[in-house]
């Protein structure tokens, strides 16, 4: 079992699955591509989940979402860079461990991408803003637009949406 990413992809699709051309761009989505191949060319029965971004409480600030999850626990409003229209289905960390646990206990195999909920950066933090900083807004600042990246869901696994997994975390 590989707990993959959507790197091995490369990071200018605006699209993420099984279907999806393999062109890693940076060295850990090399370095995660070549687990995979190694993985499968082993012979063996296996599972790779390829996530994109996992938030939740304490998650790693390289993904901008957990820095506004984890500052605004603390009473700093998030910044909204650009119109925020962008798409991303990040997913809960919760439901990428339990993913894991299911594909172990119901003995699912094969490559699948999950992503969550779909929704716009700026939606994702006004529900922070609502959640976390009752009455607040996010604080705009011009910058240039995100894209769309848009990860496939599996039938296989339950995802949380996005503000109920933010309201498991108060």
């Amino acid at each position: 079992m590989q707990a993959s990413t959507i790197a091995v992809n490369g990071n200018n699709e605006k699209k993420y699955g099984v279907d999806t051309s393999l062109h890693p761009d940076t060295n850990y989505g090399k370095s995660k591509l070549y687990a995979d191949e190694l993985i499968q060319a082993s012979g063996c029965n296996f599972t790779i989940l390829r996530y994109g971004g996992i938030f939740g409480l304490n998650g790693p600030d390289h993904l901008g979402i957990n820095s506004a999850i984890n500052n605004s626990v603390e009473g700093t409003v998030p910044s909204l860079i650009g119109t925020g229209d962008a798409i991303r289905n990040y997913i809960y960390v919760k439901d990428a461990a339990q993913a894991l646990v299911k594909c172990f206990e119901e003995e699912i195999t094969g490559i699948h991408y999950l992503g969550g909920e779909e929704k716009t950066i700026k939606s994702m933090l006004n529900d922070i803003c609502d959640v976390f900083i009752l009455g607040r807004k996010p604080e705009h600042i011009e910058g240039e637009e995100a894209v769309d990246q848009i990860i496939e869901k599996s039938d296989y696994f339950n995802i949380t949406p996005f503000r109920i997994a933010l309201e498991q975390l108060v």
